[in-house]
């Protein structure tokens, strides 16, 4: 689930110069793991934003930067993560870059 996320930032979280800013943290409560991937790179368009969930969305110009991409790796991270008890949101209301909240049980996460 993190290698996904953290993947997909590498390839699509890179700025018009090609450069990654990329910030993880985690964060434990008295229940639940907050982790949260976090890039600052063109973000995923409001069109898309709704479906980015959805089995085979992708966005048109993430195509072009890596045309291997299926559409199925955020799909296949939310049904990782509501099997474990969990949700994953992406962030709205962004000017720019992407955010994806991951959100465990702590049992779970550790």
């Amino acid at each position: 689930m993190l290698s996904n996320l953290i993947g997909n930032a590498s390839h699509y979280g890179r700025d018009e110069q090609g450069h990654l800013d990329l910030t993880v943290t985690a964060t434990p409560g008295d229940d639940q793991l907050v982790v949260t991937i976090e890039d600052r790179g063109p973000g995923i368009p409001a069109s898309v934003g709704a479906r980015v969930f959805d089995p085979f969305v992708t966005a048109a110009d993430s195509l072009k930067r890596n045309p291997a991409s299926t559409g199925l790796g955020l799909a296949l991270v939310k049904r990782t993560v509501e099997r474990r008890g969990g949700t994953v949101q992406l962030q709205d209301g962004r000017s720019a870059g992407t955010a994806f909240v991951v959100s465990l049980p702590l049992a779970d996460s550790l």
